[in-house]
Formats: C-alpha cells, structure tokens, sequence
C-alpha cells in the first residue's frame, strides 16, 4: 500500500469537507493535464520559438501566476493550449489549498480488527536470523551483527519469495559499490576535516533522500558514510569494509535460502492478488461513476479512484523483482497484461473526473446502461460480483451543476477499449499456458 497517499489522505482528514473536495478535485485535474500534456509532448515537438514561450509559461507556473490567455483560444490538444490548462490547473490548486479550512470535527476510521498472528514470517526471519548469526560469528565474533542486521532489513516489507532476492542483492550491490566510494573518499579526505564533515553530511541526507527511492542507492550512502568515520577514527578503513561486505554477503544468502525454501510466497501469487486488487477497486470506482451519473447524491468517484492509486502502487511494489529479470531474460508473461491494465485505470480516472459533476442529461439511460456493463466486465476479469444497476427516483436525485455529456461517452469510449485489450491479453496468456488471469 502506497505510504504517501495514506499520509495524504490522514492530512486531508484534517480538513474542512469543502476545502477537502477542492483540494482532490484539484489533484486529479492537474493529474489528467499533465497526462495529456505527455502526451502532446510525444506527438508535437516544439520549435525554437514556442520552445522559448514554453519556458516563459513554465516559469510563471512555478510562480503560480494566473495565465491571461484562456486555453479555450488555443489550438485544442496542442501543446501550447495543454501547458495553459496545466498553469490553470495549477493556480486553481493554490487557490484551493489557500482557501481550505480545518475541520471542526475529524472523524477517525475505527482500526481494523487484529488478523492471524503472522508466525509464518516470524519462523522465518527467527530461522534467516539464527544463521546469519552463526555465519557472522565465524567471520568476526565482533561485527556478528552486520549480518543479522542485514536478514532484518531484507525481510523487512518483502512480501514474497522475489522481494526477499531482490532486496538482498540490492543490499550486497550498494554495499559493495560503497567500499569502492568510501576506500576513495576516505583516502582522498583523509586529514581535511571540512571535507570530511560537508562528505558526512552529504552522506546522510543521501541515505535518507534514497532510501525510499532505491534501496541501493541508500545502502550505498551507508556504506560511504561508514567508511568515512571508521578513517576519521583512525580505524583500518580498507579492513572493515571487507568484512562489512562478506557479513552483507551472509546475511543476504541467509535471508534468500530461507525465503526460497521454508514457507515460501511465490511473487506470482503476489502478483496475482495485486493485480485482483486493482481490477476489484477498478469495478468500485466504474460503481461510483455509474451512480454519479444516475444522481446518487452520495456517489464519490474521486474518492474510489484514490483507492484504486493505493492497489496500483501495491502492483508495482509486487511487479519489482520482474524488473530485474527482465534486463537478462526475456520479459516476464505477468507483465504482459500490465500496460492494458493501466490503460483501464488512465481512462476510469478520466471518467471519475466526468462524472463527478453530472452532465446535463444526468438521467441518459444510455450512459448509465454503457457504464454498467464496463462495470460487469470488470467484474468478471476480477472474480467478483458486480452490483445490480439501478435507478435512482427523482426525489433522490440532488441537483448538480452542468457538465458536457461528451467528456462522459469519449472516456467511456476509450475505457470500453482498454477493458477489451485487457481481456484479450489475459486470455492470450491463459492459451500460452501462462494462466495470468489477475
């Protein structure tokens, strides 16, 4: 589950409800803007002289100043007109943030109900911990606990078979491209105290900048710090990073034997019931656009597309290890239905965004009937039922201002053709033997 939207979503609560719907409005148009200008930049390349007016442009956004010019006088789709509707979209943002208040009362989301004890992984880290502990006494009775460290942290968030080798080569290379930096840095600062406190410094706000970003890059930024204060202290420098790398290398093997062999989750599986995730919420969010469409005044299709960004990050944590593989094999049939699958959620955003202020034919049973059957094959592809569609009466529907029924039917158009893609690039897998149905 992603971290950030989980902290964004605690910080909008925080937040008075007006402000807190302008702020996620706000989001999702400058998300779908700058999509679309990605994808102006990819078809139009601009020339000296638009290059220059791009720039002027980009620097009065970054100031969050107001563009004169509407887009709506622009080529529509050219890349001049999309990188207004983003200085639009990005001062209508800052007007929002600016004008949101805090919310009188915040309601908190009970916790869920504890689950099974995870002894599963418990017996395996204890196992994984047990010999990388006799592994490293061997080496150096003294640093033992480099190794132990090193099972903890590469079971640490690993969810499958594949995470915990790929986070334990992550951590033997960082470790191993550290000794070469820190033996260079040390040797080359050795008796500069300046440099050697602007090297730590810089260290530190690597390892803690990258370590969310690429594991290796962050273990590589602990290694050079290490290596840094073992020559200030006058410590034999080349001498412990040697070993600092064999008791990586103890833990690191481990954690993988342990992963491979005892209990074992298979990153397929992982996969699968990520993709499954993604696919069930997909099927919640086309719900929620079908009701806004129909007028259900409690229909809230922005907050079910931030959900579907949460099961979308939990996908590409569990694809990681494929990425691997994929630069010395050939690429991995799991990923394969991928591309089409965020299609299908490019598109159910674009639709969110239609319907969260319904159009003027708000009761058009042809759009409601259209959205329910991508909704029924979503829910197909995901194993799960679907909801029966169903009207709303006129007394139930709220009045809701006026939005253009054609940016419903083009992104329905569009989604109908991701889904099909999607469908076909699950079936070819399923002949090929692959079975990767989500």
């Amino acid at each position: 589950m992603n971290e950030a939207a989980l902290a964004a979503d605690d910080q909008l609560a925080m937040v008075g409800a007006g402000g807190r719907e302008a702020v996620r409005d706000g989001l999702i148009d400058l998300e779908l803007v700058t999509a679309r200008l990605i994808d102006a930049l990819r078809t139009e390349k601009p020339g000296p002289r638009q290059s220059i007016r791009l720039l002027l442009h980009e620097r009065r956004m970054r100031r969050g100043g107001r563009y004169a010019m509407p887009p709506d006088r622009l080529e529509r789709g050219s890349l001049l007109a999309t990188l207004v509707e983003l200085g639009h979209a990005v001062h209508a943002l800052g007007l929002a943030a600016q004008q949101i208040a805090p919310a009188t009362e915040v309601q908190r989301v009970a916790p869920p109900q504890p689950g099974k004890l995870a002894w599963r992984i418990a017996a395996r880290v204890t196992l994984a911990a047990a010999l990388a502990m006799a592994g490293g006494m061997a080496l150096s009775p003294q640093r033992w606990f480099w190794a132990v460290i090193t099972v903890y942290l590469v079971f640490l968030s690993a969810r499958s078979r594949g995470d915990t080798i790929y986070r334990g080569l992550q951590r033997v290379g960082g470790t191993l491209l550290g000794i070469a930096s820190g033996l260079v840095l040390a040797t080359f600062a050795a008796g500069h105290p300046v440099l050697e406190t602007a090297l730590l410094l810089l260290s530190v706000f690597g390892m803690f900048y990258y370590i969310t970003v690429s594991y290796t890059v962050g273990i590589f930024c602990v290694t050079v710090l290490l290596g840094l204060l073992y020559g200030m202290l006058g410590a034999p420098v080349e001498t412990l990073l040697v070993l600092r790398l064999e008791e990586t290398a103890i833990g690191a093997a481990a954690g993988i034997l342990v992963a491979a062999f005892v209990y074992p989750t298979r990153t397929r599986d992982q996969v699968m019931r990520s993709g499954r995730g993604v696919l069930a919420c997909l099927v919640e969010a086309a719900r929620e656009c079908r009701l806004a469409l129909t007028g259900v005044p409690a229909a809230a299709p922005m907050v079910a597309m931030r959900r579907v960004d949460r099961q979308v990050a939990d996908l590409r944590l569990a694809l990681a290890p494929l990425t691997v593989g994929r630069s010395l094999l050939r690429r991995s049939a799991l990923e394969r239905p991928v591309p089409a699958l965020l299609e299908c959620v490019h598109w159910t955003r674009v639709l969110a965004a239609a319907s969260h202020a319904r159009p003027t034919d708000a009761d058009d049973p042809a759009l409601a009937a259209r959205v329910a059957e991508v909704e029924t094959r979503l829910a197909g592809l995901a194993g799960v039922t679907a909801e029966p569609a169903g009207g709303v009466s006129a007394a139930e529907a709220a009045p809701a201002p006026v939005r253009d029924s054609s940016a419903v039917a083009t992104a329905l158009d569009q989604l109908e053709s991701a889904v099909t893609m999607l469908a076909e690039r699950l079936e070819i897998g399923a002949l090929e033997g692959f079975a990767v149905d989500f």
